[in-house]
């Protein structure tokens, strides 16, 4: 109570067990209005004002303007600047890398050698089938001068050129093979992989890609949007990128292209693949990672706050 006597607070005290003393617990509120009057001044205590029915409905009137405003959806994901058009280079052949030739990130000139691979067997397979060959024409031309002096010699002709013509077409095949053994590039730009000592030495099977030579001039932007942030995109979409090389500004994408099928990241969780767009000016350098921010379709202020709730609430309800 106040001076005056009149009542102005409330104190609540709790324990487990009754009180067994009520003049102590009386003490220990005369205690805290002592205190309170000695901070405020004996001033009495400050009550919120009562609102009329008409700032009632101005109110509420104005929360719902602000729960329905219109507002982008947008979510954050990880991004990386990559190759928009790169040249794939996979292994021709099975077998062992023996060297890589450059250097990662470095340019290289179109039909520069990039990979070798071990070409011993190669070798030795052509050298074998240059014999076969050797042997299947001279065959063809002994059986060819024998025909003119015996008749019966002639039916031997097709057997030696068919002959011939396998053995030639082994020879064609082991040289052709043996060319696949040093992988050239086959156009202008950077050398992409990881590092030459992980390849080196490593056996690889026919198609694994090993590296791309890009243009650092053509990139794009990769999103991996999460699944649980699943937005409704549409080419032509806003997308701000904060690249971790320059975190204190943004620059400015265009959505290109949205997967409908999300992919398992090495993380373990789902995401959509996108790619977007540079707006201009000096590209990226390839291989930067960084933030973006995909803007979806519009939906009111209240929706845009309360969706992660909602859909949290809904997994761990579990309808």
């Amino acid at each position: 109570v106040d001076r005056s006597g009149a009542p102005f607070a409330a104190l609540l005290l709790a324990r487990e067990h009754d009180y067994a003393d009520e003049g102590r617990a009386q003490r220990v509120a005369e205690t805290a209005q002592h205190g309170w009057l000695a901070l405020t001044g004996g001033k009495p205590a400050r009550r919120l004002p009562r609102l009329t029915a008409k700032q009632k409905k101005w109110i509420a009137a104005a929360a719902a303007g602000v729960a329905l405003f219109p507002v982008h959806l947008s979510a954050l994901a990880p991004v990386e600047v990559v190759a928009a058009h790169p040249a794939v280079i996979t292994a021709p052949i099975a077998g062992v890398i023996t060297a890589v030739d450059v250097a990662p990130s470095a340019q290289v000139a179109a039909g520069q050698p990039l990979v070798r691979f071990d070409d011993v067997k190669l070798r030795n397979e052509l050298s074998l089938a240059a014999e076969r060959l050797q042997v299947a024409r001279a065959k063809t031309d002994e059986v060819a001068s024998a025909s003119f002096g015996d008749q019966t010699q002639a039916r031997g002709i097709s057997i030696a050129q068919a002959e011939y013509q396998l053995a030639a077409a082994e020879h064609s095949y082991a040289r052709d093979m043996l060319a696949r053994s040093t992988v050239r590039a086959p156009k202008a730009g950077l050398a992409i992989y990881t590092d030459r000592r992980e390849w080196e030495g490593r056996a690889v099977e026919v198609g694994q890609p090993i590296m791309e030579i890009a243009d650092p001039r053509d990139v794009r932007y990769r999103i991996d949007l999460p699944a649980r942030e699943q937005l409704s995109l549409s080419p032509g979409s806003t997308v701000s990128v904060w690249l971790d090389s320059q975190p204190l500004w943004s620059e400015s994408a265009t959505l290109a292209d949205a997967s409908y099928q999300a992919r398992t990241l090495p993380d373990g969780t789902l995401a959509f693949a996108l790619e977007a767009t540079p707006a201009g000016g000096t590209p990226p350098r390839i291989g930067s990672r960084g933030t973006a921010r995909v803007r979806g379709s519009w939906a009111p202020l209240a929706y845009a706050a309360l969706k992660r709730p909602i859909a949290s609430f809904r997994q761990f309800v579990g309808f």
